[in-house]
């Protein structure tokens, strides 16, 4: 017979195992609950953080491209070289439109924007708010001058510019339709142009049709550098804002005041020779030339006629000056620049048509006021014809056809009519870099900014957001 002492001891031994494996498991319950209520609760706060950084940064943002819409308001750069910040509440936050959170913004206005002709600009440092977190953004923005583009164009662009080895080394803007061609299969010759924009919302392609593609599907066209136009903006971009070139024609011809301050106007002279520092004109064939200094003079002013203006340099000026006709002017040879560009382009500025003119060969004044365009022409300028085109008074001379550069940009209303085949004058435009930090005297600016570069949360090298640093 079994001994009942030994059967309650077993029982007793098999009701504490299994306490004890009920207490570890409960223990490990609790353990593991708690990590899991830990990482719940990091989670949280992590995706809490990660929203607040995402706020912060949007708040940021906002901030900055408010400020960039209030520059514009106020056009040109300030000319005042501290820092300031936009207004807010004491601690310098302002609350933001929408309710959509807080940014303390300093606007740093660049140290030289005193100087004469510098296109400058500001950086702006916008700090964003939420919760506690602060994201900081840097931007640098230059208010857009026309002078800027390589071309700049209202109507539009045909076919045969942009055509095989076309290179256009700066910015293109057309109001109206930009047309590409190539009649090469690969892409070796495509038209290069460095940056393009259209107010349209797309470009034509010969053979191709329209698109807002930089190669549409069955197009042999290429635009280069394909690379950075399939990125979209800066380099390439559709349905961009217009520029009005109604506004340049009333600001060009108010600058008349200003060339009779300077004692630069000219009343309908026939052939006009920048000569150096001095201006020298001629209102017929048998006049004396009337001569004006252009020591410290940045413009002049040409009330013109029906009848033609020739134009071209005999010696370049030691600075800028900018040179606008009412009527046409005639290229009548070269037009050379300053030798330094320290202080900015010189400007030509015709309100009707800027021609280049008919050589006629013996039958002609004599020299210096000779024509000279049966041959190769530089004009070392930045050329404005907000209501006209750039031109030739005969296209079919040359023959052979030459080229006429323009060593700086081309603004005009419509593309012209130069030549044909191997005939008249062929175009090229060699973009001057110069232009994106400074203008022509006395040119307009559009009353809008264009942003040069954009950092998130930037190194500050141990200065405060707003100190002086650029």
């Amino acid at each position: 017979m079994r001994d009942e002492s030994i059967d309650r001891v077993s029982v007793e031994g098999r009701e504490g195992a299994i306490l004890a494996i009920t207490l570890m498991l409960t223990l490990v319950l609790i353990v593991l609950s708690s990590a899991l209520y830990i990482i719940f609760q990091t989670n949280i706060r992590s995706h809490i953080h990660t929203q607040n950084r995402i706020r912060a940064l949007a708040s940021a943002e906002a901030g900055a491209n408010l400020t960039i819409y209030q520059l514009a308001e106020e056009g040109a750069s300030p000319e005042f070289r501290e820092p300031y910040s936009m207004q807010g509440d004491s601690l310098q936050w302002m609350e933001l439109p929408g309710g959509c959170g807080k940014a303390w913004v300093v606007i740093d206005p660049y140290d030289s924007n005193y100087l004469p002709n510098v296109i400058g600009g500001v950086e702006i440092r916008s700090r964003g708010l939420s919760n506690g977190v602060t994201r900081d953004v840097v931007i640098r923005t230059s208010p857009d001058y026309p002078s800027r583009y390589a071309l700049l164009v209202d109507y539009g662009i045909a076919s045969g510019f942009f055509t095989d080895r076309r290179v256009i080394d700066g910015p293109v803007h057309s109001n109206g339709t930009i047309q590409f061609s190539s009649m090469t299969p690969d892409s070796t010759d495509d038209p290069f142009v460095k940056a393009v924009s259209t107010s349209q919302s797309s470009y034509l392609f010969t053979g191709a049709g329209y698109s807002a593609n930089p190669h549409p599907p069955g197009s042999n066209v290429w635009v280069r550098p394909y690379s950075h136009h399939i990125q979209g903006r800066p380099y390439w971009e559709v349905q961009a804002d217009s520029i009005d070139f109604s506004l340049f024609d009333s600001w060009f011809t108010a600058l008349a005041f200003e060339a009779s301050q300077q004692g630069t106007c000219l009343f309908m002279p026939e052939r006009v020779i920048i000569d150096g520092n001095r201006l020298l004109s001629k209102r017929d064939k048998q006049s004396t030339p009337d001569i004006i200094s252009l020591e410290g003079k940045t413009v002049v002013f040409i009330q013109g006629g029906a009848h033609a203006c020739y134009l071209k340099t005999a010696g370049r000026p030691d600075h800028p000056v900018t040179i606008i006709s009412t009527g046409s002017i005639y290229i009548a040879g070269d037009i050379d620049a300053p030798l330094s560009g320290a202080s900015g382009p010189m400007g030509i500025v015709s309100l009707g048509d800027i021609v280049i003119a008919n050589d006629p060969g013996g039958d002609d004044w004599s020299p210096p006021w000779h024509i000279e365009t049966d041959r190769s022409i530089q004009i070392h300028a930045s050329v404005a014809i907000p209501g006209g085109c750039l031109k030739a008074e005969n296209p079919s001379k040359p023959d052979p056809s030459v080229r006429v550069t323009i060593f700086g940009g081309l603004i005009q209303r419509s593309m012209g009519y130069l030549g044909s085949g191997n005939r008249g004058y062929e175009l090229a435009i060699a973009w001057n870099v110069l232009l994106t930090s400074m203008h022509p005297p006395h040119f307009p600016s559009l009353n809008r900014w264009k942003m040069t570069s954009w950092q998130e949360d930037p190194d500050y090298e141990g200065r405060d957001i707003d100190e002086n640093m650029f």
